[in-house]
């Protein structure tokens, strides 16, 4: 394998990591740095023996003497500096997160799209001989059913640091993106990512979050207890709880040590330790998959980068924190959500898909299960005030059959109910979009053809009215049950919320287009 060149985006800390890592593989060499002034370029440079220094991120782009680019710059640079070198040509390792909030991070995998190049997320963590080593057991069933996952990453700041751009919104400062993100990634690779529901709570520092602890509930039962930190120290440690016993991780998201704890009073240490400082495997496998034409990794997944980066943007909407790359355009659409489509988890899809173009809001907690609740909307006017779309739904509560057998809501209420909100929403918006409830597994005792009794009663009287229908019960129905979770045969797996935030999403778009 001919040997990847590599330039360096940044002189900081990490980057000295990435510099240090790289002079152990056999598979790149750093040609390359980059940095703001001329004289940080010269001194890193020379302390690795670098052949090529640049005092600008434009010049490094457009010269041959890389392949590829490592970004170690704040968060808020991740974006900007990612699409300059994958504009030129180059392919990209970028530092986690791989953006301030998800519509950047869609917006850098379109741009390595188009310059057909790769680009991956520094998830080193999920390629390190611990973590290869804890998930291989686990999935061959060392702990049983994994039933909860703990993970601490807490660190305080030292003084002389009160201006480091952690501490900065306008960064994508806070401990959520700078370290909750190793977390998150941890609780997905043992419990999956059919997350039921998120809880968050913090304690700011100024603007950014200090202090972090999320509770995730997981559709198979499992749950995640989180926290993150850059004022406060707690031991850096990791459990994975199974049925069968659990483990201990003294760094939990990237172990070098393996402490099993079994039910039947057996313990056993597996020792896993780096090559060197851990950055080496992800090097490795990068490279390979450049050599291999790859534009993804098929390990750290365009996917689940997604992911990821939509729990930590659920997790700010959860604790108030703002950054300005999160703002709307000024020409921004206003749009609102009702219903479901906030209940089911569609909103952070939707606000991600549209993009900064769009103005997404979702008031009302009030309306989200059933026909009779949408009546209760209509002392919103100041929060509606200027919307060009208003997308809604209601049926998830009414069509649930009662123990005997009758459904919640009659069609007629039902009707009148939905036409009731319809016609308050015209005065509000534009254009009114309605979606229709979501199918079930057909062995689900008579809901389908409740549902269908109930779309079929309503669609109709709303057409009259002019407004749209979003058929999300004909789309879903279209793939079969596969996105209809199985425990309950109700509700949607993840990959179904995605899929209808989709058609919300391009609903959306084709009214206002």
């Amino acid at each position: 394998m001919k040997k990847l060149r590599f330039g360096i985006v940044g002189t900081g800390n990490i980057a000295h990591r990435f510099a240090e890592a790289i002079r152990n593989t056999e598979v790149a060499e750093l040609t390359a740095v980059a940095s703001r002034t001329a004289e940080n370029a010269e001194k890193f440079g020379e302390e690795f023996g670098i052949p090529y220094r640049f005092a600008s991120y434009e010049a490094m782009a457009q010269s041959d003497v890389i392949d590829a680019a490592y970004i170690a710059v704040p968060h808020s640079g991740h974006k900007p500096f990612s699409c300059l070198m994958m504009n030129n040509g180059k392919h990209v390792l970028c530092e986690k997160p791989l953006a301030v909030n998800t519509r950047e991070a869609e917006e850098m995998f379109a741009c390595a799209e188009k310059n057909g190049v790769l680009l991956t997320e520094a998830m080193w963590a999920r390629l390190v001989p611990g973590t290869v080593k804890l998930m291989e057991l686990v999935n061959a069933g060392k702990l049983g059913k994994i039933k909860g996952v703990e993970g601490k990453f807490c660190y305080t700041l030292d003084e002389d640091e009160m201006d480091h751009h952690v501490l900065k919104p306008e960064n994508g400062g806070g401990s959520t993106l700078d370290v909750g993100v190793y977390g998150l990634n941890f609780a997905s690779w043992y419990l999956g990512n059919d997350v039921e529901s998120i809880r968050a709570t913090d304690d700011d520092i100024g603007k950014v979050d200090g202090h972090t602890c999320v509770l995730l509930k997981y559709r198979n039962g499992g749950i995640a207890q989180l926290s993150s930190a850059i004022n406060l120290r707690k031991p850096n440690e990791g459990y994975v709880y199974g049925t069968k016993g659990y483990v201990r991780l003294s760094r939990f998201y990237a172990p070098q040590k393996l402490e099993f704890h079994m039910n039947d009073g057996t313990e056993e240490t597996i020792d896993v330790p780096y090559e060197g400082n851990g950055f080496e495997e992800q090097i490795r496998h990068f490279c390979t998959c450049v050599s291999d034409g790859r534009t993804e990794s098929p390990v750290v997944t365009h996917a689940q980068t997604l992911f990821i980066m939509k729990q930590m943007d659920e997790i700010r909407r959860l604790t108030d924190i703002e950054y300005p790359q999160d703002a709307p355009a000024a020409d921004a659409v206003k749009v609102a959500l009702f219903g479901d489509s906030i209940r089911m988890n569609y909103e952070n899809e939707v606000r991600s898909l549209l993009g900064r173009g769009y103005n997404v809001i979702s008031p009302a907690d009030n309306c989200r299960f059933s026909s009779y609740m949408l009546t209760t909307m209509f002392d919103m006017d100041e929060q509606l005030d200027g919307c060009e779309v208003i997308h809604f739904n209601a049926g998830e509560w009414d069509v649930t059959p009662m123990p005997d057998g009758e459904v919640r809501i009659p069609i007629d209420v039902y009707v009148a109910n939905v036409i009731r909100a319809a016609e308050y929403l015209k005065t509000k918006a534009k254009t009114v979009i309605f979606a229709t409830t979501t199918p079930t597994k057909e062995n689900h005792p008579n809901r389908n053809e409740d549902i269908s009794r109930y779309n079929e009663a309503i669609v109709p009287e709303l057409k009259k009215r002019g407004i749209i229908i979003n058929d999300l019960y004909a789309a879903v129905k279209a793939e079969g049950e596969k996105f209809i979770r199985g425990d309950d045969g109700i509700h949607l797996t993840a990959e179904g919320i995605g899929f209808c935030g989709e058609k919300v999403a391009e609903c959306i778009k084709a009214a206002v287009e």
